[in-house]
């Protein structure tokens, strides 16, 4: 078998996957584990396939693990989150979510002993068990504590100078965005380079390549660990370390060096350690654009000959890296960012001088004289790249939603491709029939009922046959609602009630109930009063269906759905995601 280390790698994410199936009783989806196993089983041979009963074991295992424990009513751990409220900690190699009093005392690497009581509702998504009601909880001291207290004596110092340019290199250098402002988020979000504010491989490899040449690749290893353990074992910082690990030593076992074989080993290292992972975008994300840079580099330096070598590197680098993560991010976030290969080709080489300059500067923090020089072309810097974000920003501003249909569709297409120039000259109806398919799943039976986060106000979306239709009792930006939504029409600022009809069966009341938007929904005979408020005015709607809608998610982010029903014929019905 031509690299093995991909195929087992396939086999663990299996195994983790099969287990987060069944822990959602989703029996159905579990039993293509079991076609997988015979497939294997026929065309492996049988050394072959004891590995992948193994990988696929140990994804299995491990997930349950995770997943399954049990925790008591005194437990240690360290603060990973902190931020509006929400308290996330690592206790015993698992996230916990932490409620109680005296937390806000508790800050970002705070190891704790905490004492209360454990509630388990597991969030497979974010990895996390459940909620620990804290009684009463106490500080402890270690030297990973001493690290961020490190970290925030650096942000004030460098903040004496510049907060802004202060946030920045926290953000860029030690992995901590807390200090940025939302601006400066979205910004980047919008140009599509925002994962340049959380360390990534890219940093790791960076910061590595530069010790190397200056310190040799023992001192440089042992430093890119120490670096990596200030800012966090995330998965990109884990993956790019591993991977340096298997670089280094294969020159020294005289070994040619196979990316994706590297990439594979680093896969299963990861996961095993966080089997939580395989629902993680960033995790996704990481192993995606890596794996896109080392299948589809070449191809694309071949294709783009004819540019100059910097910009060629630069653009290549983008492309490759984009291959699939934007099919990725279209698929998870229903949203193609066509920006992101612009600002990339663009930015990255300023920011990759900001990254170099900001981490000699964190090391030169205390040297008067020479700290004042790296501060002064720090700023000039990002003077610059401020400047050019703001003109990218001005002319390209192309995010599109997408919906998890034309997500398949994409991808289909893509699929398709491959298999056409494969051989397989029929996959190139499949697109058709995915466009068939998108066609009828945006053609809506029944109206749908979505309740939108937002800042103020209530925003609702109702969608029914071929059209979308916005209420709410403030102004609407559709910039802010990061739900796919081709809209028909908005009616916002409502500060009565507002009458539509939708056809002739249905005919639908919006009300400005004192900052909240109560719906009267009318099918022939039938009345549904659908309301957030909790003391609600019962005068002339006894004969109503009235449906209560509670926030089941109060962490879900602004712009996404916290609600969903819809009516069928005179009922209405809860969907729950």
């Amino acid at each position: 078998m031509e690299r093995p280390l991909i195929f087992y790698a396939i086999c663990i994410f299996i195994g983790n996957f099969s287990a987060l199936l069944l822990l959602q009783n989703n029996y159905f989806i579990f039993c293509i584990l079991l076609i997988f196993l015979i497939i294997s089983y026929i065309e492996l041979e049988k050394q072959y396939f004891f590995f992948v009963l193994a990988f696929i074991f140990i994804g299995f295992v491990s997930y349950n693990m995770y997943f399954t424990a049990e925790l008591g009513q005194s437990v240690q751990g360290r603060i990973i989150e902190n931020n509006n409220g929400k308290v996330i900690a690592k206790v015993e190699r698992r996230k916990i979510s932490l409620e109680g009093n005296n937390l806000d005392n508790l800050k970002l690497g705070q190891l704790f002993n905490a004492k209360g009581y454990y509630i388990k509702d597991l969030d497979y998504k974010n990895g996390i068990l459940g909620v620990y009601k804290v009684r009463k909880v106490e500080k402890e001291q270690d030297i990973v504590t001493k690290i961020y207290n490190i970290k925030t004596n650096c942000y004030n110092k460098v903040a004496e100078y510049d907060k802004d340019l202060a946030s920045i290199v926290m953000a860029i250098s030690l992995g901590d965005k807390s200090y940025l402002e939302y601006e400066k988020k979205n910004s980047m979000n919008t140009l599509g380079v925002v994962h340049i504010l959380t360390v990534s491989g890219f940093h790791i490899a960076l910061i590595y390549k530069c010790m190397e040449k200056l310190l040799g690749y023992k001192i440089s290893i042992v430093i890119t660990f120490m670096y990596i353990t200030v800012i966090g074992y995330t998965a990109s910082t884990l993956r790019a370390f591993i991977m340096i690990c298997i670089f280094v030593l294969s020159k020294k076992v005289y070994r040619n060096y196979d990316g994706i074989n590297s990439l594979a080993l680093a896969f299963i290292i990861v996961i095993t350690m966080n089997p939580y992972y395989i629902l993680s975008p960033a995790f996704n994300l990481s192993f995606l654009s890596v794996l896109g840079i080392f299948v589809m580099n070449k191809k694309f330096d071949e294709t783009l000959y004819f540019l100059p070598k910097l910009l060629r590197q630069s653009i290549v680098v983008t492309l490759s890296a984009s291959t699939f993560t934007m099919l990725y991010i279209a698929f998870n976030f229903g949203t193609l960012n066509l920006n992101g290969i612009v600002g990339n080709c663009l930015l990255i080489p300023f920011y990759t001088i900001l990254i170099i300059v900001s981490n000699m500067f964190l090391f030169a923090i205390y040297i008067p004289k020479v700290n004042i020089l790296f501060l002064s072309f720090l700023k000039g810097l990002l003077l610059c790249i401020n400047t050019f974000e703001g003109f990218l920003i001005k002319d390209f501003n192309q995010i599109y939603n997408v919906g998890y249909i034309a997500s398949l569709t994409i991808l289909s297409m893509y699929c398709s491709y491959i298999f056409y120039k494969s051989g397989y000259k029929n996959s190139k109806y499949i697109p058709a029939i995915m466009l068939m398919i998108t066609i009828i799943s945006q053609y809506s039976f029944y109206p749908n009922i979505h309740y939108i986060k937002t800042k103020n106000g209530t925003t609702i979306n109702i969608n029914y046959k071929m059209k979308n239709v916005i209420l709410s009792n403030k102004l609407v930006k559709l910039s802010k609602i990061k739900e796919p939504i081709d809209v028909y029409r908005i009616y916002d600022e409502i500060d009565c009630e507002e009458s539509l009809k939708l056809d002739e069966k249905y005919k639908i009341k919006a009300i400005n109930n004192y900052g909240y938007l109560d719906l009267i929904i009318s099918y022939k005979n039938k009345n549904i009063f659908i309301t957030e408020k909790e003391n609600y005015s019962k005068d002339n709607i006894d004969k109503y269906n009235i449906v209560e809608l509670v926030e089941d998610d109060k962490y879900k982010p602004k712009g996404t759905i916290y609600g969903k029903y819809k009516i069928i014929n005179d009922d209405i019905v809860k969907i729950y995601y």
